[in-house]
């Protein structure tokens, strides 16, 4: 495959290492992602032992810059694909302005709710072919509960760099489609979810400090099934989206309807739909 056999539309957003783009692929939209990979060991090495090429941009009494040309195996980029994609798909990647908003349980039970509700079970189809063993098989790495899955995450593009491991742990029941849907009835399972989480840390990855690890949900979620992150890495979304595991077992042991009551802070993109809905 080569890639310009996707037909360049236009860049919908671009950000520190990497850009969206919009294309067309067999007649129908395609939205490509292009991410620069981490430097490894490996490579830093292999660019001082190749004829890496070095431009002078600007020099100050001992500071130099350089722009640099490296071997194209010691630059590679990820890629990644959706096609056909929706206009949805389209409108997550464009650039837009965001805001942050509060969302009051009035609002989620007489808005956000029903538009999730709305959703078609097909947008989260690949969710379920991970259940059903037809996809990603190879990218399981804990599979010891039919309650949930544990597999790298999309964002982690060299597995073998634990410095920056990500991974993301997926509910099997789709009943819980976010925050709003943990309670205490759920607690036992949150727990073991955490349980979970420390059991794989430590067996598959032994020289990562479980105490490194962020494990947290999303509110808004990027999709609308239960899901952790757990990573290493910096966390680089707005700090109000973020919510950390632990602390959500302790909102519930306190009030088991805590998120059934209290309002949650929201980032929401001007292009998505559910502003135009909140905004009425």
């Amino acid at each position: 495959a080569k890639l310009s056999d996707i037909q360049f539309g236009q860049i919908l957003s671009q950000y520190e290492y990497g850009a969206h783009v919009l294309g067309e692929f067999c007649g129908k939209p395609c939205v490509v992602t292009l991410q620069k990979k981490n430097f490894t060991p490996e490579t830093v090495r292999g660019l001082f032992d190749t004829e890496t090429n070095l431009t002078l941009d600007e020099q100050n009494d001992v500071y130099f810059q350089y722009s640099a040309a490296p071997d194209p195996t010691l630059n590679t980029i990820k890629i990644s694909c959706i096609t056909p994609a929706s206009k949805a798909d389209i409108l997550k990647k464009t650039e837009a302005k965001e805001f942050l908003i509060s969302e009051t349980i009035d609002t989620y039970n007489r808005v956000v709710e029903p538009f999730i509700a709305s959703i078609p079970a097909s947008k989260i189809q690949w969710i379920q072919n991970i259940f059903d063993h037809t996809a990603e098989e190879a990218k399981r790495i804990h599979t010891e509960t039919s309650e949930f899955i544990i597999l790298p995450d999309f964002h982690w593009l060299d597995l073998e760099d634990t410095d920056h491991l990500y991974l993301l742990l997926i509910s099997n029941n789709s009943s819980l489609r976010s925050l709003r849907d943990l309670n205490g009835d759920t607690l036992p399972l949150l727990r073991r979810m955490d349980e979970e989480i420390k059991k794989c840390i430590a067996t598959r990855y032994p020289s990562v400090d479980v105490d490194q690890v962020n494990v947290f949900f999303h509110y808004r979620p990027t999709f609308y099934r239960l899901h952790l992150h757990i990573t290493k890495d910096a966390i680089k979304c707005h700090p109000s989206r973020v919510h950390y595991l632990s602390t959500v077992i302790q909102n519930i042991a306190l009030k088991s309807d805590y998120y059934q009551t209290v309002s949650l802070p929201c980032c929401i993109k001007e292009n998505d739909a559910l502003y135009s809905k909140i905004s009425e």
